[in-house]
């Protein structure tokens, strides 16, 4: 409700989310620091560091669809899967409150 109340994507990953986060009023993203909903994280925009937010949530998403199957008949069934949203494969510390 807190994300969507603010126009933040659910996806935590991309650009997106990151631009939404620093149109943030400042109150409520120090509210969300104080939650564990963001964490304080600097920027390089090629003018030097300035301050800056990054999510801290985690998006699960689960996804299901109704089926009909004509009865008495065999049916063949397969499913295949790619991920629906993009990530890390590498290994990322976070230390007192900063991505190292």
């Amino acid at each position: 409700a807190d994300l969507k109340a603010q126009n933040v994507p659910f996806n935590p990953f991309g650009d997106a989310a990151k631009a939404a986060l620093a149109k943030l009023p400042q109150a409520v993203a120090d509210d969300w620091v104080n939650r564990g909903i963001i964490i304080e994280d600097t920027v390089d925009d090629s003018g030097g560091q300035k301050p800056g937010y990054a999510p801290f949530w985690q998006l699960r998403s689960t996804y299901w669809w109704r089926s009909t199957f004509p009865a008495n008949k065999d049916v063949h069934v397969s499913h295949r899967y790619k991920p629906s949203v993009g990530g890390t494969s590498s290994v990322s510390f976070f230390n007192e409150g900063q991505f190292q």
